[in-house]
């Protein structure tokens, strides 16, 4: 379910899409107790924008279109290879995917993560090289 706030009720939490902080000017959604600047609630697969607040499904507290993104979604496939997963599976909840534990490995060096990470945009990247160290 999903909701429009007013600025004074969400100024202090981050917007779930983006991070950033809320401005004055703003027009904030509330989804599954999550605020979202209202052109950062997109569909978390395809990335469309929504028209309506009712046509977001919740998958793991993000917006999915109905039909095939929300069933991709559902489904346990790994974040870096795109296979099924079954057995064990690292949930990495800062990003909104799962991995093979083999696949979980840093964006630029491509070596497996099995400590720290920082989320890029465009997926894990180790401590070692988010300091400049690789």
């Amino acid at each position: 379910m999903a909701c429009i706030m007013s600025y004074n009720t969400t100024a202090a939490l981050p917007c779930r899409g983006c991070g950033g902080d809320f401005k004055k000017e703003d027009e904030v959604l509330l989804f599954e107790n999550r605020r979202w600047h209202q052109r950062c609630f997109v569909c978390g697969g395809c990335k469309k924008a929504f028209t309506a607040i009712t046509e977001a499904d919740n998958v793991r507290d993000m917006p999915y279109c109905k039909g095939q993104c929300h069933w991709k979604a559902s489904r346990n496939m790994c974040g870096n290879c795109g296979e099924q997963i079954e057995g064990e599976f690292i949930d990495v909840k800062l990003l909104h995917k799962k991995y093979h534990a083999d696949c979980f490995r840093c964006v630029k060096c491509n070596r497996v993560i099995d400590a720290g990470f920082r989320k890029r945009d465009n997926g894990p990247e180790c401590l070692d090289c988010s300091k400049g160290l690789s």
